[in-house]
């Protein structure tokens, strides 16, 4: 992360006093960012810190001190404030960390000790004991280890190395240099690796003003649904030019706009990832006027691998890839990511392949525009032979302003069948199967919703139905898939019987 660190180094030079972070009343510039940066860094080493534990909510004193990781070279692990205890007592223990900054609260785990010392503003050190270190088998430690729930209820850790961040970083920053942005309010936890690197590390090495707001602000509870009342008033308040957001956030986006409770004039980019977005949900988007791109990319490759912008955009894919990235596919249709890094072996420099198979189907256009249909692993084989990509359904379904969340299935079935969770009580069985209805005329005949059944409760991260990113537990849901039929308010809907075939341009990729 030497070219980050390089990048602040400037900032602070060129740029003393330009506004660097700012949390409600509270700002810092750059000239005392860098001060800050290496005066924790310092603190660390003295500790003989080596894995970190970062247990903060968005804050100036999560930035400073995971940049200050980052300069003393200490391998950090954001620990998501959402996670259960025992999701937490897991990322602990596997990631072999023998200490934890955190403010407030304390994780309660076995082995962490003392009062804890001081490291910064609000935030303090604890030592963790009776946990032995993690042996050195490198020279060079991995930068991060970055926590997802995933599609299980254990978390997983994926080690990210200095120079594929900053290789992310670097592209990110090359891909926005020509938009005028120059605030950017930091929506996702700082845990996600999307606000983290494209959130913070992007946005400070070209000299923007990152709002770093806690969740309390933000509107964000702990089941990681938004206040819209809160989150509107942020937004006015800040005025920013960028945002990261998942599809959920880009609904109440779109609600809020069309509510005129929003001003989005100030808005130049709107990056849109975790999940897919259907087609309706960004016309929805394009309409309001709200300048919305899609992205894409994995945890194991830094986050983000191909992005559209204002500046190179091709609606319904994903973009092209980052400048250091290689797309290529596997016979069956899967994406390969592909980048090269720097290693280095007996002080000579040696360039490696870092490669990902993303488990996820897609395929390129003829101009290098990336579009992605799917995960493998999820794909519906129905009884007639025809594959599905229920994602692809999902998203337009999630498109519609009526429904909050929806899971498609249907394996080995004739047709397919939906779950659905509305926006609020006041939405009748009558709309939500007109919206269907209308769904289905666009989509090719497989892909038809033939029967759907009305959700009482919503996916959470609480019950174990929604990951930390918004994307519902699929297994989860299968194995508990007739208990959830079972207490629908709607036991069964089929409002397609006599709809005619209809063709579709997407289903040449789908299958």
């Amino acid at each position: 992360m030497d070219r980050l660190l390089n990048s602040l180094v400037s900032q602070a030079s060129l740029h003393p006093h330009a506004v660097a972070l700012q949390s409600g009343s509270n700002s810092v510039n750059y000239e005392t960012l860098w001060r800050d940066i290496e005066l924790v860094a310092d603190r660390l080493q003295r500790h003989s810190i080596q894995r970190l534990g970062l247990f903060l909510d968005n804050s100036i004193d999560w930035i400073v001190v995971d940049l200050a990781c980052a300069l003393a070279k200490v391998t950090v692990v954001p620990l998501p404030w959402f996670f259960s205890q025992q999701q937490l007592s897991h990322a602990i223990k596997s990631a072999h960390l023998d200490s934890i900054v955190a403010s407030g609260e304390v994780p309660i785990v076995a082995g962490i000790g003392g009062s804890g010392f001081r490291l910064r503003a609000d935030c303090s050190l604890y030592t963790i004991v009776e946990q032995p270190r993690k042996p050195m088998t490198s020279a060079c430690p991995p930068a991060k280890l970055s926590y997802s729930s995933g599609t299980t209820g254990t978390p997983k850790g994926i080690e990210l190395s200095r120079d594929l961040i900053d290789k992310v970083c670097s592209s990110i920053s090359e891909l926005t240099s020509g938009l005028d942005i120059s605030r950017h309010l930091s929506v996702l936890p700082y845990s996600t690796l999307l606000e983290n690197i494209c959130g913070i590390y992007a946005p400070l090495s070209r000299g923007i003003t990152v709002f770093a707001e806690p969740a309390e602000r933000l509107g964000l509870s702990s089941t990681l649904t938004m206040d819209p009342e809160r989150f509107a008033a942020l937004i006015n308040k800040t005025r920013p030019n960028s945002l990261i957001v998942t599809p959920q956030l880009l609904k109440l986006l779109c609600a809020l706009t069309e509510a005129k409770l929003i001003d989005i004039r100030s808005l130049v980019f709107v990056a849109v990832g975790g999940a897919h977005v259907g087609t309706s949900l960004l016309n929805r988007t394009r309409s309001l006027g709200i300048p919305v791109y899609e992205g894409y990319g994995l945890t194991e490759f830094g986050s983000v691998a191909t992005l559209n912008t204002p500046l190179d955009y091709r609606p319904g894919s994903v973009g092209r890839p980052l400048p250091h990235v290689r797309v290529s596919f596997a016979e069956d249709g899967e994406i390969i990511l592909k980048t090269n890094i720097e290693k280095t072996k007996q002080k000579v420099s040696k360039a490696a392949f870092h490669e990902i198979h993303t488990g996820d189907l897609g395929y390129v256009d003829s101009d290098g525009f990336v579009y992605v249909n799917g995960r493998k692993k999820n794909t519906i084989v129905l009884s007639t032979g025809r594959n599905v990509s229920p994602e692809w359904v999902e998203g337009e379904l999630n498109s519609s302003p009526l429904i909050a969340q929806c899971f498609v299935y249907g394996e080995a079935q004739a047709q397919l069948s939906a779950l659905i969770v509305v926006q609020n009580h006041l939405v009748s069985d009558e709309a939500i199967s007109l919206t269907i209805e209308t769904l289905n005329h666009r989509l090719p005949a497989y892909a038809h919703i033939a029967s759907w059944h009305l959700l009482s409760e919503p996916f959470t991260v609480a019950n174990h139905l929604l990951t930390a990113n918004g994307r519902p537990r699929r297994a989860q849901i299968i194995s508990r898939l007739e208990l959830l039929i079972e207490q629908a308010i709607i036991s069964e809907q089929k409002p397609t019987h006599s709809l005619p075939t209809f063709n579709s341009t997407q289903e040449h990729h789908t299958c």
